[in-house]
């Protein structure tokens, strides 16, 4: 991507959004996520307060106003 390209992440739960924000590739904002290497990449993770209730959790990306795609989890509750 280039630099100063906008992206945005999402954090749902059951399909309710949780948290997210929309950063520029690059650019060191405030809550965003900060890149690395010589080629930028980043990596999203998630500190939910209280810890993750069990449920079908998922991250949604977009890079501008095009959805790229979104990776989805289960936490199961605990035995």
């Amino acid at each position: 991507m280039n630099r100063g390209a906008t992206w945005t992440y999402g954090w749902y739960r059951e399909g309710e959004y949780l948290d997210g924000n929309t950063c520029l590739w690059w650019i060191r904002l405030p809550d965003c996520p900060y890149m690395v290497g010589e080629n930028g990449f980043t990596f999203l993770y998630y500190r939910r307060p209280g810890g993750y209730d069990p449920g079908t959790y998922e991250v949604r990306i977009w890079i501008e106003d095009r959805f790229q795609g979104a990776y989805r989890f289960v936490i199961v509750p605990a035995p």
